[in-house]
């Protein structure tokens, strides 16, 4: 068949076209009042890191405590998404509650959920149980609800499904959240809520780790304040007792011929009180508390055990905010906390064995030096002892000092690790029942539907 011919059948059988027409008609129209409409809810955020700004005091005390290197972004999708947030999410704004009220032949959602007073049910039209969800359909007044309460697990999967959390770009730190809903108020409450768990999620972490890193900073610079007053009344005490009139020139000649070795003795004396200061706080504190790392402990060793250690009882904590103590995974991750303990003294043990074998080396060296000294007095010596000690306790209380104040920067911090860029909202035109592209179809298949009956019948 030709399109001459095709065309005259056409013609022929005009009437086709003008069925087609008012029944495509009638069913677009059946479906544009019997379905809700459904819109594109977007909000956009910016996930800020903890490297964006490494000579902070914030970003240098994360450092210290554990919390340094690169947030990637892909990583906190992870956490934006995970279900123990879902779950607090539904759980916080009733979502496993869905109200719908009767307009016509559609049912359309109502959020916020109004408050249904069952006194003023004048009927129950219907109840049935779908699944796990139960279905009630009440009259209220003049109008109609179907109420429906769904399990929360279920609601997590299907929220996990509908709001999709896409990078803006590959290597860009925006992050896209999109839904596509009936009812847009939901949803918008919805992202609002899991931008701002994200946040408090985010928040809590990183104070506590400040807390604990103030707690341990304070408790040492008591220490160390009162044995360097000691010192120094020593160091005055023991210049007057043998009558050194004028100590600093005679020790002068002792620090300029072994600068070498008192500072690299004194460097090892400070890994060896930071090591014994870690080890005492570890004594005292449970297996529930964070122990501080990167206080200048030299031992990479150590120092990875001891974040890998945090990383356990951080992660113990998030799991404990949804989970019981009775959790398998709990006491899974107790088991792993009790080794790693075990794992740190040990490693605590090595490296105070290795830095008292490299300090009794060092000191014998100093004797040995010392001795090639003639004129310098036994006296001296003593004296340039106490100045040494009294100024390594001086060092270590202004580090620690300096970082009780970088501390108390970052715990009055309140910077969002999220940065809303643009607030949920939905679309003001809807996905779904656009009337252009409704007629557009209804003209296609106008034509499209007896064209192609024609067609078949004048070829089979």
């Amino acid at each position: 068949m030709n399109l001459r011919t095709l065309f005259r059948q056409c013609i022929a059988n005009w009437y086709w076209f003008v069925i087609t027409f008012f029944a495509m008609s009638m069913i677009a129209g059946i479906y544009y009042i019997s379905t809700s409409k459904k819109y594109n809810v977007t909000a956009s955020i910016m996930i800020r890191t903890a490297d964006e700004d490494t000579h902070s005091p914030q970003a240098e005390m994360m450092s210290m405590m554990g919390y340094s290197g690169t947030k990637y972004v892909d990583d906190e999708i992870a956490i934006l998404t995970s279900k123990d947030i879902s779950a607090t999410i539904i759980s916080q704004l009733g979502l496993e509650w869905d109200y719908r009220v009767r307009h016509y032949l559609r049912w359309d959602g109502v959020y916020p959920a109004p408050r249904i007073n069952m006194d003023s049910v004048r009927t129950v039209a219907a109840m049935k149980v779908k699944g796990a969800d139960t279905i009630w359909t009440v009259r209220i007044g003049d109008q109609k609800y179907r109420i429906r309460r769904r399990s929360i697990p279920a609601l997590v999967d299907t929220y996990s499904r509908r709001i999709h959390v896409t990078k803006l770009k590959q290597d860009s730190y925006i992050i896209k959240l999109t839904a596509v809903t009936d009812v847009p108020a939901r949803e918008c409450a919805y992202i609002n809520k899991q931008i701002e768990l994200y946040n408090l999620n985010s928040l809590l972490e990183k104070n506590s780790m400040a807390e604990e890193a103030a707690y341990f900073i304070d408790e040492r610079l008591r220490m160390i304040e009162e044995e360097l007053s000691q010192s120094v009344a020593d160091a005055e005490q023991f210049r007057r007792n043998n009558n050194m009139v004028n100590p600093g020139d005679e020790a002068k000649v002792y620090f300029s011929q072994t600068t070498s070795y008192q500072q690299r003795l004194s460097e090892l004396q400070t890994q060896q009180n930071l090591i014994n200061y870690v080890e005492n706080f570890m004594h005292r504190a449970d297996s529930t508390t964070l122990i501080p790392t990167n206080l200048g402990i030299a031992d990479a060793a150590l120092t990875s055990l001891i974040k890998e250690y945090n990383n356990l009882l951080l992660r113990r904590m998030r799991i404990l905010r949804t989970a019981s103590d009775s959790n398998p995974v709990i006491e899974l991750i107790n088991e792993q906390i009790s080794a790693m303990r075990q794992s740190i003294y040990a490693s605590i043990q090595s490296a105070r064995n290795s830095l008292d074998i490299s300090i009794r080396d060092l000191e014998a060296r100093s004797m040995v030096a010392r001795s090639e000294m003639n004129q310098s007095t036994a006296a001296e010596s003593q004296y340039a002892s106490l100045l040494r000690d009294r100024d390594l306790k001086e060092k270590l209380y202004l580090y620690l000092y300096q970082k009780r104040e970088e501390n108390a920067i970052t715990l009055a911090s309140s910077l969002m690790p999220a940065k809303i860029i643009d607030a949920p909202k939905p679309n003001s035109i809807p996905a779904t029942h656009q009337p252009k592209k409704i007629a557009l179809l209804i003209l296609l298949l106008t034509l499209a539907l007896p064209v192609g009956f024609i067609y078949l019948k004048n070829t089979l």
